[in-house]
């Protein structure tokens, strides 16, 4: 990353964004000094609520306000933010050994879009499959011959409210979590690579 690329640099520490961001990344912020903040832009801001810094899509820029919302979440943030509130755009991450530039404006949108389909995708498949999927996933037919060639790992995250558990594989590639007090989400379709213990 180099440093004609940001003004400073900030550790990514939620799921909110994923997979455009990811827990642990670096991220490079630049500071939009008389650059105008734009939809689709990458921004860094405070919570108007309790002041912890946030990195979230811009998804409209109006007279008086700038909405954000975070790639991965359903519904729109419910602050309203202004130019002044906005710490910088984030312009490239580092994860582990690889650089990724952030798109914004246009293409930033575009990303957004490509986002969408592709999880449509997955549900519409889920959706499709599900039957057999849940029964295969069950019955844990797969789960011996998927060990030899996967080994999913798990990684603990303490956060105040307790225990993140992550189930990984390779570097950083997330296919389950389970937030405190909940219970395991495994991404379709790997529940073929998990205990039983984790469904």
């Amino acid at each position: 990353m180099k440093k004609s690329d940001m003004d400073f640099a900030y550790i990514a520490t939620g799921p909110s964004m994923k997979p455009t961001l990811c827990v642990g990344d670096l991220l490079a912020i630049s500071v939009y000094g008389e650059r105008k903040v734009v939809a689709g832009d990458v921004v860094l801001f405070a919570s108007p609520i309790d002041g912890r810094k946030v990195a979230h899509r811009v998804i409209a820029v109006q007279k008086t306000c700038i909405r954000t919302k975070g790639d991965n979440n359903r519904s729109v943030d419910s602050w309203f933010l202004t130019p002044g509130d906005i710490i910088g755009q984030v312009v490239c991450v580092r994860r582990g050994k690889k650089q990724i530039r952030i798109h914004g404006a246009a293409l930033g949108r575009l990303c957004v879009i490509k986002l969408k389909t592709i999880r449509f995708t997955e549900k519409s498949i889920s959706f499709i499959c599900g039957g057999l999927y849940r029964y295969l996933s069950r019955r844990q037919l797969l789960y011996g011959y998927s060990r030899l060639l996967f080994k999913p790992r798990l990684v603990i995250f303490n956060r105040m409210q307790g225990k993140d558990l992550q189930l990984v594989l390779g570097r950083n590639f997330v296919i389950g979590r389970r937030m405190p007090g909940k219970k395991w989400q495994i991404r379709w379709p790997f529940r073929f690579l998990v205990h039983k213990a984790y469904q």
